[in-house]
């Protein structure tokens, strides 16, 4: 396991060779702030290490290093414009400065959250540019510059650290995942058969939905690990995370399709899914047996669920085997991932992202009043420890526990960097080799303490070298180090109590914004152009489900609403519809409507776009009755006026 005691102390002695490796090459290269390489690689593995409680993989690190790197680029981009624009209007340049941080913060929060590290630093990176070139702003290129460069500096270290202590890939845990999904794709759906436990059903199909999830992470984090894989490991692993997410979705239809009608229910199926499956020759014949059911019962007592759940299984096995023989990719496997690639979906937190927004605004805006009034050096850790807090509490579970953990950390490394500055510093001023023994005996118990997620460790892992005076040359000033490190924990209080005094959104405004989100995406595909209605949309709605669940588990309802909503996608997107005369216009309206009904921000208007949305759904099922379609598309769209009416509820709801 990761989070073995091997593996955390291999994390520790990479990051500290890593973060050693630094200072000592910012020495040699006579740069004048070797904390912001140092900070760099503590940056870079603390927060991953924290969120997985052990070694992260090497893919993760490098990715969230290169997402540094980018956002760093933009941050001092925007730095030195904003000083060279306002370097003569001190109140316009701290303004525009608020301005860009909750700009970016806004950004953070809109995109996906697997790149949203780089927009949250490009905001705060400006503050890091003011604060330093704040006296010499002639010398505002050349400190960006050298930002950037000692930044590439820590990653570069931190990446040959990784290759020195051998990297942990991802490889081996996806191999696992691909090998078991086969057989958990199998039982998930004899669980539609063997058992009448929905509850049971239901958290089995979370699990595999997370598993999903998590198989889509590990993907994108292989891409980043080597270029060592070829692009056609990549291009079916993409393939096959696109199937198992239309596995899971039939595997659900088909389990809601016999409790609603249980007189569809045949002994023949009963009888097929009996008995254990162990390995997957006993799975081959299995999935024969099912393909002769299918063949000799007539079609109404075979729904369309479980005839596509075989096929897609067979399209699975065919990826499967191309992955294993490494072999050029052929005309079938590309058919079956275009088919199945995933597209994400619309962000469904743009009012929430706002408020994020005006958090960081008004909280860099506090500081900067207060620079006007107190000591720029107590000032300066205020200003980017507030933004730093302001930004990354959008994407943390819990906002507050995120201002605390800060608290704490700042509070804890006060102590340690006066330990540092009054005796080990001074000890160490004839002795390199002393100052590396002390700062890497330091860095590996935060990085242990990082991994066992002691409350605070992460914090100050990252920022306790931006309190210890490590400078070329050195340099020692009490009340500089003593006002950094009070305004840095001045800046973590005021952020927790800005965030507590503008909170988040209620869970349920959230729940019902990611409910009328998963019906504009579901809808879609709800239309006569063959290029919308091949995209797979159907991860971007089980990662907005996911986001539901995560908001508002015990809410059956909204649960049941959003999972009725995925099925009726996929039904609509099974069906051919024709390009008949006036359709397209139809289909336009149904769209526009449900995105006017998501996007409204008060009830009143979302309920009169609901009633026109229902009434364009009727007017369109009179339309298409009389069309000749291979399922009958009025009934899908019949079904989706009966799921609509019975929650209207939360649809309209703010």
């Amino acid at each position: 396991m990761h989070n073995s005691l091997f593996y955390r102390l291999r994390f520790a002695c990479k990051t500290t060779c890593a973060l050693l490796l630094a200072l000592a090459l910012s020495f040699i290269l006579e740069l004048d702030t070797p904390k912001w390489s140092m900070m760099t690689v503590a940056i870079i593995a603390a927060s991953p290490a924290f969120a997985s409680g052990g070694e992260p993989m090497s893919g993760v690190l490098r990715f969230r290093g290169f997402l540094r790197l980018i956002g760093t680029a933009v941050g001092c981009v925007g730095g030195v414009l904003l000083m060279s624009l306002f370097s003569r209007a001190p109140i316009l340049l701290l303004l525009a400065c608020c301005a860009w941080a909750g700009f970016f913060s806004w950004l953070f929060t809109v995109v996906k959250q697997e790149i949203s590290y780089a927009f949250g630093l490009a905001g705060y990176s400006v503050f890091i540019i003011l604060v330093t070139a704040w006296q010499t702003p002639h010398d505002v290129v050349q400190i960006a510059l050298y930002r950037f460069f000692e930044i590439t500096l820590g990653l570069l270290c931190l990446i040959f650290s990784d290759l020195l202590f051998l990297p942990r890939s991802v490889k081996h845990t996806i191999d696992q995942r691909i090998a078991e999904l086969p057989l958990n794709c199998y039982h998930l759906l004899a669980r539609c058969f063997t058992s009448d436990d929905t509850q049971a059903f239901e958290q089995a199909f979370r699990e595999h939905l997370s598993h999903a999830k998590a198989l889509q992470a590990m993907r994108q984090t292989l891409r980043m690990e080597s270029s060592h894989y070829s692009v056609m490991l990549h291009r079916r692993l993409k393939g096959i995370n696109g199937i198992l997410f239309h596995l899971l979705t039939l595997s659900y239809e088909a389990q809601h399709y016999f409790q609603q009608r249980p007189d569809k229910r045949s002994s023949h199926w009963y009888l097929l899914f009996q008995g254990e499956i162990a390995n997957l020759e006993q799975l081959s014949q299995k999935l024969h047996q099912f393909t002769y059911l299918i063949h000799q019962l007539p079609a109404s007592q075979t729904p369309y669920a479980l005839s596509a759940w075989l096929k897609a299984m067979k399209e699975l096995r065919i990826l499967l085997r191309g992955l294993h023989s490494h072999q050029p990719l052929h005309q079938v496997e590309k058919e079956i991932i275009e088919r199945y690639a995933v597209t994400p979906a619309y962000s469904a937190q743009r009012k929430h992202a706002l408020i994020n927004g005006i958090r960081t605004f008004v909280t860099t805006a506090v500081g900067c009043l207060l620079w006007l009034v107190m000591d720029p050096n107590a000032i300066s850790g205020f200003l980017i420890i507030a933004s730093i807090v302001t930004t990354l509490a959008m994407r943390a579970e819990s906002p507050k526990a995120l201002g605390l953990d800060f608290i704490y950390g700042m509070i804890y490394i006060m102590p340690i960097s006066m330990l540092f500055y009054l005796l080990i510093l001074p000890a160490t001023q004839q002795s390199f080799l002393l100052l590396v023994i002390a700062l890497g005996a330091l860095v590996f118990m935060l990085c242990l303490a990082v991994q066992y997620k002691i409350v605070g460790s992460g914090a100050s892992l990252m920022f306790i070298f931006n309190l210890i005076p490590i400078t070329n040359p050195e340099t020692f000033n009490f009340s500089h180090t003593l006002d950094s490190g009070l305004g840095q924990i001045l800046g973590a209080i005021i952020s927790l109590v800005i965030i507590s005094v503008i909170p988040d959104l209620h869970k349920t405004h959230l729940a019902n914004a990611l409910i009328r989100n998963i019906l504009v995406t579901a809808l879609q595909t709800l239309t006569t152009n063959p290029q919308r209605r091949k995209k797979n949309r159907l991860s971007g709605l089980y990662d907005q489900l996911l986001q539901l669940i995560t908001l508002d588990g015990r809410h059956l309802m909204r649960y049941q609403l959003a999972i009725n909503l995925i099925i009726i996608y996929r039904r609509i997107n099974a069906i051919t519809i024709h390009n008949f005369p006036g359709l397209a216009e139809f289909h336009q309206q149904i769209r526009a409507c449900a995105t006017d009904l998501s996007t409204r921000k008060l009830a009143v208007q979302r309920e009169r776009a609901f009633d026109q949305l229902q009434t364009l759904l009727h007017r369109y099922r009179q339309e298409i009755s009389g069309l000749p379609t291979p399922e009958k598309l009025t009934v899908v769209v019949e079904d989706l006026q009966q799921l609509l009416e019975q929650h209207k509820a939360p649809l309209i709801a703010g």
